[in-house]
């Protein structure tokens, strides 16, 4: 995989195990274990571990909906119209279109 320790987490329930990790560069997963044990980041269901991960299905999707998000702002641009449209009066009062 040509990774970095930096861009590894190691998940594990041994103290000395993620000590190790940690020295080595990686972050740290304790799952399910003692307490004290240090890590980054502690998850008592394996489930957990899913919100943690980014993949790359993940940040694709995140990256479509910043995409989406910032095409469905309104532009800061003004738009002139091509005719001027007049107020629309009915029974002395203002219509809004």
């Amino acid at each position: 995989m040509n990774l970095r320790a930096h861009q590894v987490a190691y998940v594990g329930n041994d103290g000395d195990d993620l000590a190790a990790a940690a020295r080595l560069g990686m972050q740290t997963i304790a799952f399910n274990s003692a307490p004290g044990v240090e890590a980054q980041v502690h998850i008592t269901r394996f489930a957990e571990l899913v919100d943690l991960v980014e993949t790359p299905v993940r940040r694709a999707r995140r990256d479509e909906r910043k995409a989406s998000a910032i095409s469905r702002q309104p532009s800061a641009i003004s738009h002139q119209p091509s005719a001027v449209s007049q107020p629309e009066y009915r029974n002395n009062t203002l219509w809004q279109a």
